[in-house]
């Protein structure tokens, strides 16, 4: 056995040519060993990297420095399941749409003002010429014979040649009371001390037991009266129904047949606001009749307001159609001495903010 590792020793220091070559073979060998140790000792550090980072962070996370990789087929049906997921949107045909639906749904989309904003102009300046833009100014009060007189105007016999046309009232109101209440219908009639033909037909309906129930409601114009049999009789289409109890048969017919009657228009969005537009005479009435029964109306429309401290009524314009114009008037002064008191309350804090806002 020594003797013959003492010959291959011989043998390898003696053949120079087979010694360099047999160098070179274990040199490449403890390349590759190196090379594979170092591949295997930087994946070891980059998957502690991560575990230590996934630790630290408390959950399940993978660092961006360790990249997975699989060299493997998925498993069976996993890219049938993927091809199910994929299921395309059934398309329905669509037939036709009226022009109109698409406004309305642009409409809907588009946030309102508030129109409470409109009303109180107090913040916008006072004009001092006689012409000016109402965009920027504050928009002019007039007295009630003022803006009947303009309309008498438009509706001149050289104008509109309407001087027989009916006179509104457009009262706008705060319908808030409590933090998320509010006074949603309002319908009455008026009886007014002046009487004018009415654009709409009324049917009078008088329920009477004694004869001279019978006869007084006769006498007022009322179109049907009786006892309970009228009960059977009735068949209805109706679009307004008011209804009262009286002793006074005569002067009850009298006040439907003749008296104003209003009701009450909340906007959809908000829903303190509200609108209600009324008749209260012809422009070719006497000036002090109009006025009689504007107060007549505006008074019954002040008795149910909700217990608050605000103001009621925020604002009342009279118009005549067929002219658009609406002008804005005084109404405190047709109101009982606490609600002048309320609004002038009101006035004065507007007036305070308006300062307010002047100052900054």
């Amino acid at each position: 056995m020594i003797n013959e590792f003492s010959n291959f020793v011989v043998w390898f220091l003696s053949c120079d040519q087979q010694r360099s070559v047999i160098m070179s073979a274990v040199q490449l060998d403890y390349s590759i060993l190196f090379h594979n140790f170092y591949l295997l000792f930087v994946g070891w550090l980059i998957n502690s990297f991560r575990s230590t980072y996934s630790h630290i962070a408390g959950c399940n996370v993978y660092s961006c420095l360790f990249v997975q990789s699989r060299n493997y087929a998925a498993r069976k049906g996993t890219r049938e399941k993927a091809r199910k997921k994929k299921v395309k949107a059934a398309v329905q045909k669509v037939g036709f749409v009226p022009a109109n639906k698409f406004k309305k749904d642009a409409e809907k989309e588009i946030k309102r003002v508030s129109p409470f904003i409109m009303l109180h102009d107090f913040w916008r300046r006072k004009h001092v010429d006689n012409v000016w833009l109402i965009k920027y100014h504050r928009r002019p009060v007039f007295s009630l014979q003022e803006a009947i007189e303009f309309h008498r105007e438009t509706h001149h016999p050289t104008v509109f040649n309407l001087p027989n046309a009916h006179i509104n009232a457009l009262i706008e109101l705060n319908l808030h009371y409590d933090k998320k209440k509010y006074l949603d219908k309002i319908s009455r009639i008026v009886e007014v001390p002046h009487p004018f033909a009415l654009q709409e037909d009324r049917t009078i309906l008088a329920f009477c037991k004694t004869a001279n129930a019978h006869d007084a409601a006769v006498k007022a114009g009322a179109n049907f009266v009786g006892g309970v049999e009228l009960i059977k009789q009735i068949q209805v289409i109706f679009y307004l129904i008011y209804c009262t109890l009286s002793n006074n048969i005569g002067q009850l017919v009298k006040k439907f047949k003749d008296g104003i009657g209003y009701s009450l228009v909340q906007d959809n969005t908000y829903k303190a606001y509200g609108i209600i537009d009324f008749p209260f005479g012809t422009l070719n009435m006497d000036l002090r009749h109009l006025q009689e029964n504007f107060s007549a109306v505006i008074n019954d429309v002040q008795s149910v307001k909700p217990k608050s401290d605000a103001s009621f009524i925020q604002r009342v314009r009279i118009t005549s159609l067929p002219s658009r114009e609406k002008f804005k008037i005084d109404f405190e002064q047709y109101l009982p001495k606490e609600a002048q008191k309320a609004i002038e309350d009101d006035e004065e804090e507007q007036d305070s903010k308006s300062g307010v806002i002047a100052l900054q």
